[in-house]
């Protein structure tokens, strides 16, 4: 396909329209790279016996952090119920005492599931994302080119 961009000025302003590649695609791009990781974190929480009730494995989504940049932020985190109690599974607590209860509270092991979660699917996320938007920038040139505009 025959570009009609010739000269210094158009070609400036092609790169500008390139530029303004929408962030939608951005977003569905990172939540498609984010996915696996996802689900290894709820398989985690199965393995690991820390299912119950579902509460926590429920609350796992792939969620935008609110950001103030051109370009958003995405991650893999507990939401609503979950975020009180992701930590505590995930890092384990020391025992402490339980005031409402009136008793000590012995403690809790750890049990990790997104840092394995992460680590096994890292590698995977950036080549996905990198896959995924690259294929869609070349795409979005082509149709800028195309238009002329």
């Amino acid at each position: 396909m025959a570009s009609k961009v010739t000269g210094f000025k158009q070609t400036a302003a092609a790169l500008r329209r390139v530029a303004a590649f929408p962030k939608k695609a951005v977003s569905g791009v990172s939540r498609k790279a984010l996915k696996p990781m996802l689900a290894a974190s709820k398989a985690n929480l199965k393995a690991n016996r820390s299912y119950h009730r579902g509460v926590l494995s429920r609350s796992m989504k792939v969620r935008q952090l609110k950001s103030t940049s051109a370009l958003s932020e995405w991650v893999v985190s507990a939401t609503g119920r979950g975020v009180g109690i992701s930590h505590l599974v995930e890092f384990g607590t020391a025992p402490h005492w339980q005031p409402k209860r009136n008793r000590m509270h012995p403690g809790a092991d750890a049990k990790p599931f997104l840092t394995p979660a992460y680590e096994a699917h890292d590698e995977q996320a950036v080549q996905t994302f990198v896959k995924e938007l690259g294929q869609g920038m070349v795409n979005y040139a082509a149709q800028v080119a195309f238009r002329g505009k």
